[in-house]
């Protein structure tokens, strides 16, 4: 049997050798770029790694936040109605009397037609409008082609009565560089809009005046010869021709109107 020695192991020529030609100041110098290298490595992936999760974190309560809201809204629509095609003498009162469980009423109307009347009922609770919505409309207050559904999206709302309200009147004869101020100076400057929009606001011919009520917009057509611009007189008519036909038998009764006043 071979007898262990616990003698260490000589080196031998060629390692004493390698050794030697190895400048201890090379040997620390690596040392230390390597402990560097990975100090670097590892601040640069927990920058990243907090980067990541602050991101993550935002994207996340972002996320949260519209799908919160979208949730709202949606839970709103199922708790408001749309009544359409009203009468118009229909009152608030008689929209709470008959939708029970109404927090808040808007009614919209039009001089055009009935069937642009609308009106938003608001429910406290979602089943009050379930049950609002099976109910049978009373047609002697609501109309007889009155009907209830539930809210739509704006835009599909917004499609059927889209400027239903609106009358356009428009402007013809305007000067060349005549501005919008000097324009709603002697035709209407209760009127904040105009078109066509231009960098300087300067009409080119013709301009639009849009109203909300009827009156004031058959106020303007009625005094249209009244309207000039330096010496040369503009030409006011209303826009839309099936409005017109509507706004011409209201100028009518309002001339009726005053003569049996006098």
């Amino acid at each position: 049997m071979e007898a262990s020695t616990s003698e260490p192991r000589c080196l031998s020529l060629q390692e004493i050798i390698d050794l030697l030609a190895t400048p201890p100041s090379t040997i620390t110098s690596t040392q230390c770029q390597t402990e560097e290298l990975i100090n670097d490595h590892t601040n640069v992936m927990s920058s990243l790694s907090s980067l990541h999760s602050s991101t993550t974190v935002k994207s996340i309560e972002n996320s949260k936040a519209f799908k919160n809201k979208r949730t709202k809204k949606n839970r709103n629509s199922y708790k408001t109605l749309v009544i359409h095609n009203m009468r118009n003498n229909v009152t608030s009162g008689d929209i709470r009397r008959h939708f029970v469980g109404c927090t808040k009423d808007t009614i919209k109307r039009s001089y055009m037609s009935s069937h642009l009347n609308y009106a938003f009922v608001l429910h406290r609770k979602r089943r009050d409008a379930e049950y609002n919505l099976r109910r049978p409309i009373n047609s002697h207050v609501f109309g007889s082609n009155c009907y209830v559904e539930f809210m739509k999206e704006d835009f599909q709302l917004s499609r059927i009565y889209r400027n239903a309200d609106v009358w356009n009147v428009m402007v013809k004869g305007v000067p060349i560089d005549v501005t919008e101020t000097d324009l709603l100076r002697i035709v209407d400057q209760r009127r904040p809009h105009l078109a066509p929009r231009t960098k300087h606001k300067v009409l080119y011919g013709y301009a639009f005046l849009y109203y909300t009520s009827i009156e004031e917009a058959v106020n303007v057509v009625k005094n249209a010869d009244k309207f000039q611009i330096s010496n040369q007189p503009l030409t006011v008519t209303f826009y839309d021709a099936m409005k017109s036909s509507w706004a011409q038998k209201k100028m009518a009764y309002l001339s009726q109107s005053v003569k049996h006043s006098q």
